[in-house]
């Protein structure tokens, strides 16, 4: 387990602080984790790497005169979700026939979402 970076941007200004956050959680290999320290709450930070894949936040500290924001890139298959899916997918193509598969396309289509690739599709047209 490597050591956590901790990276104090109290102080700075707003383009001072990107200018160090940004680059500093790009540059985290899969398992590492830098900690932030922070004057406020930086929750819009929280809501942007929420919405991206790849990296798990926790507060270790949270204000009223410091807030330490602790942010890990994720491993590959660390997502529970993700692996759930996974194998509820792999479940789907053994057990759905040709036509439950149209369905499926259908669907997708009409959702403008698509859950498989060509490929998988080529699977299951050869298991049935």
């Amino acid at each position: 387990m490597s050591a956590v970076k901790t990276l104090n941007v109290k102080g700075l200004e707003h383009r001072e602080r990107e200018q160090l956050i940004f680059p500093s959680i790009e540059s985290l290999k899969e398992g590492q984790t830098i900690r932030l320290l922070f004057e406020f709450n930086p929750l819009p930070l929280v809501h942007m790497l929420g919405a991206r894949k790849g990296f798990d936040t926790a507060y270790a500290r949270e204000g009223p005169e410091e807030w330490v924001l602790t942010i890990r890139r994720n491993m590959p298959g660390s997502d529970g979700k993700e692996q759930l899916k996974e194998l509820l997918y792999q479940i789907a193509l053994q057990v759905l026939s040709t036509e439950e598969w149209d369905e499926v396309k259908r669907a997708c289509d009409n959702i403008g979402y698509c859950c498989f690739t060509p490929e998988d599709q080529d699977a299951t047209e050869h298991q049935h």
